[in-house]
């Protein structure tokens, strides 16, 4: 399907970038909103099982560093030489540590550094 419509100005792509951007921070309040009243009312359901630390980190990687680099701030993340296992909700877990990961870039300026704190378990004990 042609369009006989101009393509947009470098100017108009970046309004169009700004206005994505603040709809997808709009619909993560929305959620984080819905979430927090299941929580309050105490509807949500968690599933407890056992979830591996580094798969979690790899997800959250690929999803935070996109802002990371928007915002000129280098990542790393630590690899896990033995695998690290909780007792949680895969879910909730992966939230608290977008959080954590999002509020450390948003809080970072560019050139900073920032630093981890890890705390380590004994092999097979769950956490």
């Amino acid at each position: 399907m042609e369009s006989e419509s101009p393509l947009p100005t470098p100017a108009q792509k970046e309004s169009i970038a700004q206005i994505l951007q603040a709809g997808w921070h709009l619909l993560k309040l929305i959620d984080e909103i819905l979430d927090l009243a299941k929580v309050e009312s105490r509807q949500v359901p968690l599933s407890k099982e056992p979830v591996s630390l580094a798969e979690v980190m790899l997800e959250c990687q690929g999803m935070i560093e996109p802002q990371a680099q928007q915002r000129g701030i280098r990542t790393t993340f630590p690899e896990l030489d033995i695998p690290y296992f909780v007792l949680a909700d895969r879910t909730r877990v992966k939230q608290v540590l977008i959080n954590l990961l999002s509020n450390a870039i948003k809080y970072n300026k560019q050139g900073e550094r920032s630093r981890y704190v890890a705390a380590r378990a004994q092999r097979d004990t769950f956490v």
